[in-house]
């Protein structure tokens, strides 16, 4: 089945939710002594997000939902945006951007996207390399896109549900959306970011101290 472009944007109102689910199995030993095995190549994404859409939208939104159903959606990943730093023209093939620490895959489709004269003008193209300032596209753009365009990674997912819609008159729906990612994750192959000790990784992250933090012995 062809595959469809999710073109419906969050209500960041509630934000996005990007849940992470490892899978491990446990073999212990008359010793006690532990064998640890993941089961899963990297941890199962999973989104959740809400959607506030009327008019042409939202019939478009129907359609689409009807059509492709529990098949698999071109899906962008909206919480690694990054936005083009130059124009680009029509048969350009290298977009100026910034991708570090942004989900750019190569082999897998990236979504250009802007509004000119109140019209969304969207590309979904595919990555053949990608360098910390700049991605290179198998195919040409076949239009022009300006500066500050949004440049979406793109996964395949799945809805893990059907999403229950809310009508609140004859043209304006809202809905809950939960889509989950139907390919490996490839940062799960890149820590080289992270200090090491011992040979393991570091988390560096601070914690957020506006609550106090708690633990058990």
């Amino acid at each position: 089945m062809k595959k469809i472009l999710w073109q419906v944007e969050p209500d960041w109102t509630n934000g996005i939710t990007e849940i992470l689910e490892w899978k491990t199995d446990i073999l212990q030993s008359y010793s006690g002594a532990e064998q640890r095995i993941a089961r899963r190549l990297s941890p199962r994404r999973t989104f959740e997000f809400s959607i506030l859409i009327g008019g042409n939208e939202r019939a478009r939104f129907e359609n689409r939902l009807r059509f492709v159903g529990g098949n698999s959606w071109y899906f962008p990943i909206y919480t690694d945006v990054t936005y083009l730093d130059n124009d680009a023209n029509t048969g350009a093939s290298v977009l100026s951007c910034n991708t570090i620490g942004r989900d750019f895959v190569v082999g897998n489709k990236v979504l250009i996207k802007s509004e000119i004269n109140n019209t969304n003008q969207t590309a979904l193209l595919e990555v053949a390399a990608v360098n910390d300032y700049s991605i290179t596209l198998v195919n040409p753009l076949k239009s022009h896109f300006n500066t500050g365009a949004c440049i979406y990674p793109v996964r395949l997912a799945v809805l893990t549900d059907v999403p229950e819609l809310t009508r609140y008159n004859d043209d304006l729906l809202s809905a809950q959306i939960r889509v989950r990612i139907s390919e490996h994750n490839a940062f799960s192959n890149d820590i080289s970011h992270l200090p090491i000790y011992r040979h393991f990784p570091v988390l560096t992250t601070h914690p957020d101290w506006s609550e106090s933090l708690k633990g058990a012995i």
